[in-house]
């Protein structure tokens, strides 16, 4: 109130017919998908030409502490999710160098659109870890261009232990991304 009986004017690149759309949809998807066990999402909407922010939601509910409401996650780092997955493939489409050093580079130092990844239930120790796809199915052997295609996570993960972390730090770099060790 103080804002408005002083006489200032708040502007805002907001718009409110897309801010109310934003709250809706994240409110009706989160909704349809309760049963996976997500409570909480946000949405950011960006006008490319100019960088204005049209919406930004931060929480489905602001009042409910049982999902940090009050945390703006558009704010906040994130995990990249499925996002990451070209650029781990990228990787494994390079190829990851003469590992076997003879000189020239070799079907198993590199993946096609056509090699086939394992779709299996795999376990990883050190630490332990079980990945999944989000159906929870696995699909047995895929070309990488299907496990791509479909966001499925353990041909993915089995693309990555394939590159190692070095390859994909790497590649993720040359594309111009940073991590929260760089400087």
């Amino acid at each position: 109130d103080e804002i408005f009986r002083r006489g200032f004017q708040v502007r805002t690149t907001l718009n409110k017919g897309i801010q109310d759309d934003a709250m809706a949809t994240l409110q009706n998807q989160l909704q349809s998908i309760s049963f996976t066990g997500v409570n909480t999402g946000t949405v950011m909407v960006v006008d490319p030409r100019d960088g204005a922010i049209r919406a930004m939601v931060g929480s489905p509910d602001f009042n409910n502490e049982e999902i940090g409401g009050q945390i703006n996650f558009a704010l906040t780092w994130q995990q990249p999710g499925s996002s990451i997955k070209p650029v781990v493939y990228l990787g494994a489409l390079e190829g990851v160098g003469d590992r076997n050093l003879n000189g020239a580079l070799d079907y198993s130092e590199y993946l096609t659109p056509a090699s086939i990844l394992w779709d299996v239930p795999t376990q990883y120790s050190n630490p332990s870890y079980a990945p999944v796809n989000f159906d929870g199915a696995f699909r047995g052997p895929v070309a990488l261009r299907y496990a791509l295609a479909n966001s499925l996570n353990v041909p993915a993960v089995k693309a990555y232990e394939f590159i190692g972390n070095d390859k994909f730090v790497d590649t993720a770099r040359r594309l111009g991304l940073t991590f929260l060790t760089d400087p």
